[in-house]
């Protein structure tokens, strides 16, 4: 009996754990993690704007995904309800590698409900230095 409640002990404490591997911390404060393949789903938070969603994703895709410079993260799903984690908000990106023929919404306006809309990697992480000043590195 005491080694099946150690094991259960064992079990729920690494249950929480499971779907956290793959997410990271971004320099900017936010939350990516990886939904499988080149997907990427960043969580949002109050007074975070495009740009700063850009920079998570940018910053993930370097990271945890090893993305080049030249390689573009678009948005793929609208600021809404987490499809990963219940009362939750997020949005998706996907990466693409360099010279892959994308339909891009060609935007100044980085605004996260602009599906579509892609930047470079390298232009994705220039925006955490411009965003919003919480660099953690």
């Amino acid at each position: 009996m005491k080694a099946f409640t150690v094991f259960g002990l064992v079990l729920c404490l690494a249950i929480p754990t499971v779907g956290k591997a793959d997410s990271l911390l971004a320099q900017n404060g936010l939350r990516a993690q990886g939904n499988g393949g080149n997907q990427i789903e960043v969580f949002t938070r109050a007074g975070f704007h495009g740009r700063d969603y850009f920079c998570a994703a940018g910053d993930y895709a370097r990271r945890k995904l090893g993305a080049g410079a030249t390689d573009r993260v678009m948005i793929t799903r609208a600021p809404g309800g987490s499809p990963t984690r219940p009362n939750r908000r997020s949005m998706s990106f996907e990466l693409f590698p360099a010279g892959a023929p994308i339909d891009d919404k060609n935007s100044f306006v980085l605004s996260p409900r602009n599906v579509g809309l892609s930047r470079t990697v390298a232009h994705s992480i220039h925006l955490c230095k411009e965003g919003r000043g919480r660099r953690l590195d």
